[in-house]
């Protein structure tokens, strides 16, 4: 009876945590409609409440009731459609649902909650108490209800849940969710098509890269052939886009040369892609020769680091996609509380919320940022971190895989 009633206790713990996060991010995200109530939903909010969501609906064009990619936007001089299509008919139902900029921001606000308490019950099934870093992240307070990011970061963690409980059809099937919501999912879980073999060989999974591809073009494919033009405007835009203000390449160019934002994008893509491939190699290279046994799905947590580094775009919601890696791979509390202080760092000097700062100590605060996660990433590569999810999950890809070997 009392082993009964402590596994029923067990069990309840998972719903518990996510209530405590309903109850949470809740209130935060009300307090933010404050901001979209007062501004009616333009941009241009400088204090803490500051939030894209309704604005998108705006400019996009969905608040007055355009399908994205398949009607021309109207409401700008400049193309819409900047978003992949699981972010932008989320978008399009929120406004279809809330006909108003506040009702778009409160009908987008519970996708984002129960995507949030979603990626907390899959970590929590994962790694039990270190779902934490996630849910108790003041990363996740102030940038989940800045944009549609919890959307991707909730496949990405359904991904590596059904990856690491030996469901790979799901995982990948997640992946090409994940990947049509944002290009951070597939990153991130490119390293699952990837085992190890008791020869320490690598091995590629073809059926799962078939398997996520297949899903990925199924939810793509049909807006590419019907709305060409809107579809592909994702990609036009990110090749023409400037150097964020937020990435370390604005603070090179700013420490160098004065100026901000830069205007070298063109000269930055190709550099950010050479330097991404190199420093995720070398990592990988490092990190296997300290721990020769180390599963390659846990390489996820490095590709999105460096991809974070090395490219010209970097906005501060990104880093709720790191927070599952801290729960997952990183379990390090004291790493994550110096990334938290720099997330927090970045939010003030950012937005604003409490005084007016200089784009010097922004930068800073970008560069602590850096800093912080160059740290996670040499915790990684010594093997300081977590090599499995929990002690009942185990690596078991090369016993099942059997696709063809490739040379480590």
């Amino acid at each position: 009876m009392a082993t009964a009633a402590t596994s029923e206790r067990r069990s309840l713990l998972p719903l518990l945590l996510v209530v405590s996060v309903a109850a949470v991010t809740v209130p935060t995200f009300l307090a933010r409609a404050q901001c979209v109530k007062q501004g009616g939903g333009q941009e241009g909010s400088s204090d803490w409440c500051y939030t894209e969501i309704a604005r998108l609906a705006i400019v996009e064009g969905v608040l007055d009731g355009r399908t994205p990619y398949l009607e021309p936007c109207t409401s700008r001089p400049t193309p819409c459609d900047e978003y992949p299509p699981l972010t932008m008919y989320p978008m399009w139902l929120s406004a279809w649902v809330g006909g108003s900029p506040l009702g778009t921001y409160l009908a987008a606000a519970a996708l984002l909650i129960t995507a949030a308490c979603l990626t907390t019950w899959f970590l929590w099934k994962l790694v039990g108490p270190r779902a934490l870093y996630f849910a108790a992240a003041p990363t996740l307070l102030l940038y989940g209800p800045m944009n549609w990011d919890l959307l991707g970061v909730v496949a990405m963690t359904a991904a590596l849940y059904w990856f690491l409980r030996g469901r790979r059809s799901l995982a990948a099937i997640a992946v090409g969710v994940g990947a049509a919501a944002k290009i951070m999912p597939g990153l991130a879980c490119a390293p699952m098509a990837f085992s190890r073999t008791s020869n320490r060989r690598i091995r590629i999974d073809i059926r799962f890269v078939v398997l996520a591809a297949v899903t990925w073009l199924v939810l793509d494919v049909p807006f590419a052939i019907t709305g060409f033009h809107g579809w592909s405007e994702l990609y036009r835009y990110n090749a023409a886009r400037p150097i964020d203000v937020d990435s370390l390449w604005s603070v090179a160019c700013h420490a160098f040369t004065g100026s901000t934002p830069c205007s070298r994008a063109s000269v930055v893509d190709p550099l950010s892609a050479v330097l991404f491939l190199i420093v995720v190699s070398v990592v990988w290279r490092l990190r296997v020769r300290e721990a020769p046994s180390t599963a390659p799905w846990t390489m996820g947590f490095a590709v999105l680091t460096v991809f974070f580094l090395t490219n010209k775009v970097y906005s501060p919601q990104y880093d709720l996609f790191l927070l599952p890696w801290f729960a997952l791979v990183i379990p390090d509390l004291r790493a994550f509380l110096a990334f938290q202080a720099a997330d927090v760092a970045i939010f003030l000097t950012r937005f604003r919320g409490f005084f007016q700062p200089s784009l010097d100590l922004f930068h800073i605060a970008v560069l602590a940022r850096a800093v912080v996660l160059l740290l996670c990433i040499y915790l990684y590569i010594r093997a300081r971190v977590a090599s499995e999810p929990a002690e009942d999950l185990r690596d078991n890809d090369a016993a099942r895989d059997t696709s063809p070997a490739i040379p480590a």
